[in-house]
């Protein structure tokens, strides 16, 4: 295999393997959203408190604030991964084509090797 297609497939699979990692760290994280939302929501257990204030208080306190950054910087770096594994796959299917067409013309006499 020539070695500009080799490194492109090496830098290609370390990039899924960190998607994978960012995938599974978002993932996590959204499945969390219901509960860090309920606990919130317990901890008001002002009777006097209708449901519509309890919810604007739970999505104004810091905890929730934190939480949902942590969220977007999550999905962030997911997508930001996602695009660069894409980058990637695109040069490497790139150099494969050249590869190929290299090597087909070289079978047919056309490059001399």
């Amino acid at each position: 295999m020539d070695s500009t297609l080799s490194r492109r497939l090496n830098a290609l699979n370390e990039q899924n393997d960190k998607l994978t990692k960012s995938e599974a760290i978002a993932l996590e994280l959204d499945a969390q959203k219901k509960v860090i939302y309920s606990q919130l929501l317990l901890k008001l257990l002002d009777p006097a408190l209708n449901m519509a204030t309890k919810e604007a208080k739970v999505y104004a306190s810091q905890e929730w604030q934190d939480f949902i950054n942590g969220l977007v910087a999550a999905e962030s770096s997911k997508n930001s991964d996602k695009r660069r594994y894409e980058i990637l796959n695109n040069a490497f299917i790139a150099e494969l084509n050249t590869y190929k067409r290299e090597g087909s013309l070289i079978d047919k006499g056309g490059i001399n090797p």
